[in-house]
């Protein structure tokens, strides 16, 4: 009869024996990533520069005329108005 013999994962092994480092490095992590996210600029108005906009529009138990007429075509009007839109494509 033969014996299973399991390989040992080195570095999971020496993780569980030695739980104190992992924890000190976890918590390095957390309050870098802390500090990262309070140093990190915010603007209110970002300056966006990529002008491509994907719209979503469900409306059950209509035919596609019926959305294409009611949703597709206002929405379309209203979005040509952006100002540097390159191409606008619009799927029902």
């Amino acid at each position: 009869m033969k014996k299973h013999t399991y390989k040992e994962f080195s570095l999971s092994s020496w993780a569980i024996d030695h739980k104190t480092v992992i924890y000190v490095i976890m918590a390095i992590f957390f309050f870098l990533g802390i500090r990262s996210y309070n140093v990190m600029p915010r603007e209110s108005f970002p300056e966006i520069n990529d002008t491509r906009i994907f719209v979503t529009a469900v409306f059950p138990g209509n035919t596609a005329e019926d959305i294409e007429r009611l949703i597709i075509d206002p929405l379309e009007e209203v979005l040509r108005g952006v100002p540097n839109l390159v191409d606008m494509i619009l799927y029902i």
